[in-house]
Parts: C-alpha cells; structure tokens; sequence
C-alpha cells in the first residue's frame, strides 16, 4: 500500500511539473488583460492549495532551506502592496505587477507540494526531467527563430506574444523592433527573455551531462540548438552571460574533455559549416559582429554597447533612482507609472520597494548563494548547478528583473526550487562547518 501511495506521489509530480513548465511556452488565452496559459495552470493550483491550508487545516510543506527566500518574497509583496496603496496613485496595469511578485510565491508553494514526501532520488529525478523538458522547448525555439530567417512567422507568432502585438502593433513592439533587427526570439516577447531562457536551457544541459557521466548523441543535438538559438536571439545575456557560465560549468564539473569526443566535434563542425553558407542570410549578423569589434577593449565602449546607456547620468533610469533616493528612499513608490523601462533587478526592487525591497531581494540572492555553497561543500552535484544558475541571475539582472521576467522566471524558480531541494537533502550542515575549519 505504502509502496502504491509512493508511486502515486511520484507520478503526481511528474504531471503537474510537465503541465508548469510546458505551460510557460503557451500562448495568450486572454489577449487583452495579458492572461496566458500558464496563469490557468498555475493559479488554479495554488488557490486550491491555500484554501486547504486555511480552512481544511491541510498545512503546505516545502524544503526547509528554501522557506526563508518564500518568506522573503512573502514580504516583499505586501511591502510593495503597502506603499503602493499608501501612495494613492494605482496605475492601470498594477495588478500585472503584483502578479509578477506572486508568481514565484505560487511556483515555490506548488512545488513545495508536489515534492513534499519524495526522496532524494525521486527529487533528482523531477530536477532532470525539468532540463529535458527546458532544453527541447527551447530547441524547438531555436528551430522556430531559424524558420524566422527565411518565412513571416508572425501569424503564429502573434498568439504567443504581448498585447501590442496582437493589436498588430507589431512594428511598435519589442518583437516587431527585434525581428526587423535580425534578432529572432521565437515566442518570447523580448530578446532579454529569450537569452534567459536559453542560458537556463544550456546549464541544464551541461547538469544532466554531469549526473548522466557523458555526453550523449541526443544532448549534442540539443545543446547545438539552444546555442543556435540564443546566437539569434543576440542577446547579452545570452551572448556574455549563458555561454561563458556553461564553459565555466563544464570545466568546473570537469566534463569539458566531453567535448572533444569524435561525435560531438563533427556535429560542431558539420553546424558551423551550415551557419557559415548561410550567414548572409541572416540581417541580424551584423548586430552580433558589433560585440566582437577592436572597439569592445576600450572599456567606455564596451560598457556603453553592453549596457545600452542604460547606466548614464542621463539615463531615465539614473534619474529615477536619483528622485526616489531624495523623496522616498525608505520605501520606494510601489507599482506606479514610471513611463520607462527599469533595466536592472536591484532597481526593480528598489523603485518598488526602496531599501525594504531592495534588502529582502537582495536576501533571496544571498539565501540561494549561501545554500549553493552548502551543496558544493557537501559534494552535492546541484550545488554548482546553483550556483551558477545564482551567478546567471547577478549578471542578467544588470539588464532586467529576471527573477520576475514573463515565461523565463518559470524556468527559473522550478530549477532554483527543485535544486535548493537536491541540493539540501539529508543535508549535514554540522559536518559542513567541520570540514569549513579544519
């Protein structure tokens, strides 16, 4: 019996994590008010579970390690939904905004219950199968944007995209400005979104070539196309942040020798020839040769064309942190209409919440640091794949919030979650702080 109920749990598990995480790459049901798939998954899920924890008595368990970053979101919601309401002035897609912040609360508590009551292996099992799963949406991403090159893929498109676009705004919208550009993103919505998700994608590779020993045949491929696919996106993130970390990784797991088999050279090789004859087709090469110029050594270029000015004294950014260091450093101005774009995590956070906001998401980063660094010490292999997920979120934050960003930030808090979770089992921190002084 107890061997059947274990089974159950387990398959449990599988459904509803493939259902999150294909969700994420599902189109917009409700165009007008922003409503994707993914929020008829998700929120269903997680009302249902907080009506029986509050009136059926039924309490929702998670990983012990990983309650301090909920808690830490927890607060940082009804801070910003506070001062918001303080402030008096709503603006017109704020409840979008609290959605952003409640996502990664509801993502946690659900896997948090899917998981409650399986064992290590079983969790390490969920957390490969989420990399498999990122890694061959991703790919068919990767093969979506290279259609993108040679057909108007916009009439499929236009339903997995933002409300703009599907007013047929496309020219006006980042997708439309991206694609004009050369830059192909598939169904994401900005370049920025894309390069997450790819990074995501190409770390989760590299971890299952660590768990699995080698790399195989299938894995070649995949990692082929999400490299492929991130290369079109031409994003920074990507581009300096997700290639780097990965070569990082490999040769931290000590599998970069993997690359040098006979099978996987002949794919890059027979791959690069490819791009190579068809490079002139593709109008966004020249965007990708700027990162590559003899100008990118001078230190102000480089910093200039990686930001994208975003940093200036001139900048919106740059004066809106200076207004709200002077008016309301404490607690921020909550979700009103900035009119800019805020390019940078820790901003985000202290735009919305000042230095309150800015601490408790600071916290989340510090938890995810000092838990990853428990795995490493205890010979966990999900400890460097934390971490180096943790070192993603610090670069990519310098150009957007990822850790609220659409479609991408699922991807996210199902590895963080699912790798805080492997990462801490049957956990020893006494022997941890043994070895740390002796």
């Amino acid at each position: 019996m107890k061997l059947n109920y274990y089974n159950y749990l387990e398959k449990r598990a599988v459904i509803i994590l493939s259902l999150l995480l294909i969700s994420a790459f599902g189109p917009y049901l409700l165009p007008a008010y922003g409503i994707r798939l993914e929020h008829f998954v998700i929120y269903p899920v997680f009302i249902i579970l907080i009506f029986n924890s509050v009136f059926i008595n039924r309490i929702i368990k998670i990983n012990r390690y990983s309650l301090s970053i909920t808690l830490f979101w927890i607060i940082i919601l009804l801070h910003v939904i506070i001062v918001t309401v303080n402030n008096g002035k709503l603006h017109y897609n704020v409840l979008s905004d609290i959605e952003n912040l409640l996502q990664p609360i509801a993502i946690i508590i659900i896997l948090g219950w899917m998981s409650y009551g399986l064992n290590y292996h079983s969790k390490q099992k969920l957390l490969e199968r989420s990399c498999w799963l990122i890694a061959i949406m991703l790919s068919i991403n990767a093969l979506f944007g290279l259609l993108s090159i040679f057909f108007d893929t916009w009439p499929i498109v236009r339903y997995f995209v933002g409300v703009n676009e599907v007013n047929n705004d496309v020219l006006g919208s980042v997708w439309g400005r991206s694609a004009n550009m050369g830059r192909f993103i598939g169904i994401f919505n900005q370049p920025f979104e894309a390069g997450v998700a790819y990074s995501l994608a190409a770390i989760g590779i590299i971890y299952i070539v660590n768990k699995k020993k080698k790399f195989s045949t299938l894995l070649v491929i995949l990692l082929i196309l999400v490299t492929i696919g991130g290369l079109l996106t031409v994003s920074k993130v990507f581009i300096i942040g997700g290639i780097i970390l990965v070569l990082i990784y490999l040769i931290w797991t000590k599998k970069i020798l993997k690359i040098f088999s006979l099978r996987l050279i002949l794919a890059i090789s027979t791959t690069l020839y490819l791009v190579v004859i068809n490079i002139q087709h593709w109008q966004g090469f020249w965007y990708l040769k700027r990162l590559f110029t003899s100008d990118m050594l001078s230190y102000d270029t480089a910093i200039n064309l990686i930001a994208s000015g975003r940093y200036s004294s001139g900048s919106s950014n740059f004066s809106t942190f200076n207004n709200i260091l002077n008016d309301s450093p404490i607690f921020g101005y909550g979700i009103v209409n900035y009119n800019i774009t805020i390019d940078n995590g820790l901003l985000y956070f202290f735009f919305h919440g000042g230095f309150i906001g800015l601490l408790l998401y600071i916290g989340i980063l510090i938890s995810i640091l000092l838990i990853a660094i428990l795995g490493i010490v205890n010979k966990k292999i999900e400890g460097k794949f934390l971490l180096t997920i943790f070192l993603l979120i610090i670069g990519s934050d310098l150009g957007a919030p990822t850790a609220i960003i659409n479609r991408s930030s699922i991807f996210l808090w199902v590895l963080v979650y699912l790798g805080i979770c492997t990462n801490t089992q049957d956990l020893r921190v006494g022997k941890m702080l043994n070895q740390s002084f002796m």
